[in-house]
């Protein structure tokens, strides 16, 4: 009587014990998964900040790009009009050089022949006008009287006219060669302005060349710290789902206990009703969902005004977890369903993104109890719940439990 008491004492105090160790460990593991959750919210902020710095350096580059580009084609359109200004001076330098030679010739002539209009203007001055009477009686005629007086008028006109004549061509190749050396300083002046000017556009080019190469430094480094943090993040996501494995582990193990929960089996309640619109599927692999490259853990239920519906427990259970990921899941919830007493499995089901939680750690479901309402928290691109189911702690493909039901795949 006394060894079966000490035995009933004993196997009390290891039931008490198993208990308390299973307890401890979910604390400690609970603990962890927050810290977790606290380490990737924080890495997501700092990874989001580098990419707004990052974003921000790419879209200096490109303005810096795009004014280098144009301010080159401002140097080549002034070039090519400094080289067109350049032609101008050397054609008006050569105009300039041709009106000097016939300015000279000119002068030349000029000269020549108002020296013998002079020379003739000494001989009358000096032995006076010729005497009319000593012309008429030299002439063999009237008609030849009349010749002679109209040569010797003739002579002086013309030393006259063409002493004028060639004065005024004197003068207006003189004018034609000042204007033409005026435009030359004036597209000596321009040409001048042009250069400044493309010397400051030269100089502003290679002032953004440099600043484009400096924030090319600073993106490699902000890549390199987006790497940095993506790959930190990756390895905290995959902690954090470690965390969620030895939850799952835990409970598989206490599913063996003689405290456990069970269930009978039959059909699992869908968790959202009436929406049955599979926009990602079972093992399907979404980058943006699962940010190491992994497959897809579940299935999410989709649907036109989907957002704010509520979400029930498709089994009565037990809540292990109920939190917000910032990075993963966003408000989400692992019930434990205990130990299936048809097929002698453990069954969890977990519930992802969302907009708010109607149970809390520890609280005991019914099934088809409304648990949350579908949302968009964590790293989701839209309103949808996250659906996962695990059989002895392995992932399963949900919509093999309902195998009397009709879903849609938009998405193939």
């Amino acid at each position: 009587m006394l060894n079966l008491r000490l035995k009933k004492k004993y196997l009390l105090i290891a039931v008490l014990s198993l208990f308390l160790l299973f307890t401890v460990t979910n604390v400690t593991i609970a603990a962890d998964l927050e810290n977790y959750e606290s380490e990737l919210k924080n890495i997501q902020k700092e990874q989001k900040a580098n990419m707004r710095k990052l974003s921000g350096v790419e879209r200096q580059i490109s303005e810096y790009s795009y004014d280098i580009v144009t301010l080159d084609i401002q140097m080549n359109d002034n070039t090519k009009k400094i080289l067109e200004l350049e032609e101008k001076i050397d054609e008006a330098s050569k105009k300039i050089e041709e009106y000097e030679n016939s300015l000279n010739d000119t002068s030349s002539i000029y000269d020549a022949t108002r020296e013998k209009y002079n020379a003739q203007l000494r001989y009358i001055y000096e032995n006076g006008m010729p005497n009319i009477v000593e012309i008429l009686i030299n002439s063999e005629g009237f008609s030849d009287f009349v010749r002679k007086m109209n040569v010797y008028t003739s002579i002086l006109d013309y030393y006259k006219s063409a002493t004028s004549t060639i004065k005024n061509k004197k003068e207006y190749i003189n004018y034609v060669k000042k204007e033409l050396e005026s435009q030359k300083l004036q597209v000596e002046t321009y040409k001048s302005s042009m250069e400044a000017t493309t010397q400051k556009l030269n100089e502003t080019i290679e002032d953004k060349k440099k600043k484009v190469e400096e924030l090319q430094t600073t993106k490699v480094d902000l890549q390199d710290a987006v790497d940095a943090l993506t790959k930190k993040k990756e390895e905290a996501f995959n902690e954090l789902e470690d965390q969620i494995n030895k939850i799952v582990k835990n409970a598989m193990s206490k599913a063996n206990t003689s405290d456990s929960t069970t269930f009978t089996g039959g059909n699992f309640v869908w968790p959202v009703e009436g929406y049955t619109t599979i926009t990602t599927r079972f093992n399907e692999v979404y980058n943006l969902v699962n940010p190491a490259g992994s497959a897809h853990t579940g299935c999410d239920i989709s649907g036109y005004q989907i957002f704010g519906k509520p979400v029930v427990a498709i089994e009565a259970g037990t809540v292990i977890v109920a939190t917000y990921s910032n990075y993963g899941y966003g408000n989400y919830i692992i019930i434990d369903h205990g130990k299936c007493t048809e097929d002698g499995k453990t069954y969890l089901s977990l519930y992802g993104h969302n907009t708010t939680l109607a149970v809390q750690k520890g609280d005991v479901v019914e099934k088809g109890q409304v648990i949350s309402y579908v949302g968009s928290t964590g790293n989701s691109t839209g309103p949808h719940l996250h659906f996962e189911i695990r059989i002895d702690g392995k992932l399963s493909d949900p919509l093999v439990q309902y195998p009397a039901m009709q879903f849609s795949f938009p998405f193939g």
